[in-house]
């Protein structure tokens, strides 16, 4: 595999072209059982703006389903995280929900926990002091806890202010929640000036309500080829917990981009890894930090051993 500038990772990386010749597809047998589109919700405002749907299913059958909302004046909006439910499989859905917990959330995920209750890992909106800078590569980083099937949700336990988000949560065997995530503000820039990049994970031990920022994995990190601009910047986690207790991780990279081009460029990339299991000391520092402070946020790569 070609090197890219200070790009590092715990194990080996695969790096799938986004941008590459066509091939052809793999023969594919599928059965489409029934299709229809059906408008379930609108914005209040027009135009409007909704996206990042997620759906997932309740153990007696009941469907749930939240997006993003974005909300406002065009250089002042504010995102929110509706929610809506389906008891007859997708037929009908109630009115929307309006979480008063999640304002100023969007980009959510869900995980069940091994005591029932439900995780949500949040992308918060960029800080006022941040905005109109980079697009939203400001964004920070909150979960929120459900105990009652998503009825009710926890106030957001912040992570991160700003520089990282994107997130995805798997939960391992033994009950523990591990937390994946894109860093893109945060890492001080390389010795010559060029912005970097990685992807992080945490993990929870009490089913979603805490996490261990003081013994974070850095799943893999580089330094961008291009300056001033997002375009070298990490992309969405995802997460898949393979049989041998390991998790393959897949997420977005710009490592690529250069200067000269005039269209960004993005690779997918995957990290196979296994947390480790190993006794650990009982550092609390960077949890412990208030979670807008330079401490929590800001991370020098270079003191990595």
């Amino acid at each position: 595999m070609q090197n890219y500038r200070g790009f590092s990772v715990v194990v080996t990386i695969i790096l799938m072209s986004a941008a590459g010749a066509a091939q052809s597809a793999p023969d594919f047998q599928g059965q489409v059982l029934n299709y229809q589109t059906k408008e379930i919700y609108h914005s209040p405002e027009t135009p409007g703006y909704t996206s990042w749907v997620g759906l997932w299913q309740l153990p007696d059958g009941t469907l749930q389903c939240d997006f993003r909302q974005l909300t406002g004046p065009k250089d002042k909006t504010v995102s929110t995280c509706p929610m809506m439910e389906s008891k007859d499989e997708g037929k009908t859905w109630s009115p929307e929900i309006n979480v008063p917990q999640w304002k100023g959330i969007n980009e959510t995920v869900l995980t069940r926990a091994k005591n029932g209750d439900i995780v949500a890992a949040c992308r918060t909106d960029n800080p006022v002091e941040f905005l109109g800078l980079v697009n939203d590569q400001y964004s920070g980083l909150a979960t929120s806890v459900s105990t009652d099937n998503g009825y009710t949700w926890s106030e957001p336990y912040h992570l991160y202010f700003w520089g990282r988000h994107h997130p995805n949560m798997v939960v391992m065997p033994s009950g523990d929640i591990v937390l994946t995530y894109v860093v893109r503000n945060g890492y001080i820039n390389d010795k010559d000036g060029f912005p970097r990049f990685g992807i992080e994970a945490v993990v929870s031990k009490d089913n979603g309500k805490t996490w261990d920022l003081d013994h974070k994995y850095i799943l893999a990190s580089y330094s961008a080829q291009i300056k001033d601009t997002w375009w070298g910047s990490t992309q969405s986690t995802t997460n898949v917990l393979l049989p041998d207790g390991s998790i393959l991780t897949a997420f977005g990279t710009g490592v690529r981009n250069v200067p000269t081009q005039i269209q960004c460029k993005m690779d997918v990339a995957m990290v196979k890894w296994k947390p480790s299991t190993q006794a650990i000391n009982t550092e609390t520092t960077l949890r412990d930090a208030p979670y807008d402070s330079d401490l929590r946020n800001k991370f020098d790569l270079y003191s990595v051993k």
